[in-house]
């Protein structure tokens, strides 16, 4: 009956029956039918095709297919429905790659296709970690941390609740996909990676910088305004918002695109900070960089057996301190961080 019915022009009996549940891909004219339902703002048909015909397949012999067909709607619905259909949370297009990976959070980098901005997307496992990261970039009187100091947040989303149909309507057949599998729990059980966080993107971290540019121990100039803007957003933390940030590394120091046109190095990653004159270590961080008295901390926890006996360090500006210690000895030298302690 469908093949008949598009055989036969009649566009409305064809969206009828395709609406009816009818396997459109049996369609000659599958073309000519989504151009129809787009023109006639038939909702439930242009889905219904979209889904079955693909977004990207060629539908007839002008090379047509649902996207470029979308595209060209005079209905707006529809152009953002080009846009949204089959991306992650219906917004975000993924760029292919995880570019960081970790026992407790990955990151991917994705374009936002309604905002038209390039965006990072943090998937964590850990819900208490998730819910300190969002807790901690606000001051007590619930105003945002300044943007010149710490990254912002644009968005951030418990996932939970997503199923594996969902996880796999947002697969796009490439290196992303890896980026979708780490949430199925039914792979990974509880440590499924399900709290997201979206933060704009970041040129790059100061560990790139490093690895990749002679700036450790040779362009001076430039390791001293590294070396001050860091210690300023260390200072704006410690002094005007009462905490600390808690894992100060080069991972975590991220270049961006200043309002006036120059390089700010900002902090991100408040998953282990806290507020000044509480217990510190509430995330346990890198342990070839931990401060003598968390050192302390940890060797008399294991050795006790019982944590609950061992008083953790109180977090102070001191604290920070030796973190930023090591910073300026990475930055500083030409020596890599790790070999100079295994030396």
């Amino acid at each position: 009956a469908l093949a008949a019915a598009a055989e036969a022009g009649q566009a409305r009996a064809v969206i009828a029956l395709v609406e009816a549940g009818a396997d459109p891909t049996l369609m000659e004219t599958k073309g000519q039918m989504v151009q129809w339902a787009v023109e006639h703002g038939e909702d439930a048909a242009v889905e219904r095709l979209v889904k079955a015909l693909g977004m990207d397949k060629e539908l007839d012999t002008d090379k047509r297919t649902c996207r470029i067909i979308l595209r060209g709607a005079k209905l707006e619905r529809f152009r953002k429905l080009e846009k949204t259909y089959g991306r992650f949370l219906g917004r975000y297009k993924l760029a292919g790659v995880i570019v960081h990976i970790y026992g407790t959070c990955i990151v991917i980098f994705a374009e936002d296709v309604l905002d038209n901005k390039q965006v990072a997307l943090k998937l964590m496992c850990d819900k208490e970690q998730w819910q300190r990261e969002q807790e901690m970039r606000s001051l007590s009187g619930g105003a945002k941390l300044s943007s010149e100091h710490v990254m912002q947040l644009l968005d951030a989303q418990d996932l939970s609740g997503v199923d594996a149909e969902t996880l796999q309507s947002w697969k796009q057949g490439d290196g992303s996909d890896r980026f979708l599998m780490m949430m199925d729990r039914e792979r990974h059980g509880e440590n499924a990676f399900r709290y997201l966080l979206v933060m704009p993107q970041a040129n790059r971290d100061l560990s790139d910088l490093l690895s990749h540019d002679r700036v450790a121990g040779h362009k001076l100039d430039e390791v001293r305004d590294i070396l001050k803007q860091v210690a300023g957003c260390l200072h704006y933390l410690h002094v005007t918002c009462c905490m600390i940030h808690g894992d100060i590394k080069s991972r975590n120091i991220v270049e961006v695109d200043g309002p006036d046109g120059t390089t700010l190095w900002i902090l991100i990653d408040l998953d282990a900070a806290c507020r000044i004159g509480a217990a510190a270590g509430q995330k346990i961080t890198s342990n070839a960089l931990f401060p003598p008295e968390m050192a302390r901390y940890e060797l008399e926890k294991a050795q006790s057996g019982d944590a609950v006996c061992v008083q953790p360090p109180t977090a102070t500006a001191a604290f920070e301190v030796f973190y930023f210690g090591l910073l300026v000895f990475q930055v500083g030298v030409s020596l890599s961080l790790s070999l100079s302690l295994s030396v």
